[in-house]
């Protein structure tokens, strides 16, 4: 990752923040942005993202440290996370494994993403978590496994994902199962 696809994702993600709050995209929402503690934390993904990418993993743990301690957000740095990521609050999200997290998508406080389960599984193999584009997860939902949740989906609190969803589809229960395919203006 260059520095340039950096800042490129930093103002993707303040961009979407601006959306969903319902303001300007502007100098003064940025300064504002960041300072909060959502904005912070994935501000300081994204640098741990950088910082592992380019061959520095002893600062890349010092950054994921901070996160863990100050925002208790965990994200492992071989997370593929493409621009326009937004947490609602930065508080108790895990993200371990290898996942791909697709544009535009929002993950509310106490959410887990694992790859495979158990997370100390001796053959990996391909166990990828994939989250399409636009894509929202509520309050303490829990993917777990190499699934794939389609665009546009709403996965709903308390969720438990095992399985692949289909895209446009509002997942729900435990265990998850879309519980009915989204109308145009419900989609996130």
């Amino acid at each position: 990752m260059t520095l340039r696809r950096l800042l490129c994702l930093l103002r993707d993600d303040l961009a979407r923040r601006a959306v969903i709050d319902t303001k300007p995209f502007n100098w003064s929402f940025c300064l504002k942005a960041i300072a909060s503690p959502a904005a912070l934390s994935v501000a300081l993904v994204r640098l741990q993202g950088f910082l592992h990418s380019n061959y520095m993993p002893p600062f890349a743990r010092l950054v994921r440290a901070v996160d863990c301690m100050f925002f208790n957000v965990d994200v492992d740095p071989a997370a593929e996370i493409e621009g326009g990521l937004v947490f609602m609050h930065a508080s108790l999200i895990a993200i371990t494994g290898r996942c791909r997290i697709g544009r535009d998508c929002v993950l509310s406080t106490k959410v887990t993403l694992l790859s495979r389960w158990p997370p100390c599984s001796s053959d990996p193999g391909d166990a990828v978590l994939t989250l399409g584009d636009s894509v929202f997860v509520g309050v303490g939902a829990r993917i777990v496994g190499p699934v794939a949740i389609g665009a546009h989906c709403l996965v709903a609190a308390n969720a438990a994902v095992q399985a692949d969803m289909p895209p446009e589809s509002l997942v729900a229960g435990v265990p998850a199962r879309a519980v009915r395919k989204l109308k145009p203006a419900e989609m996130f």
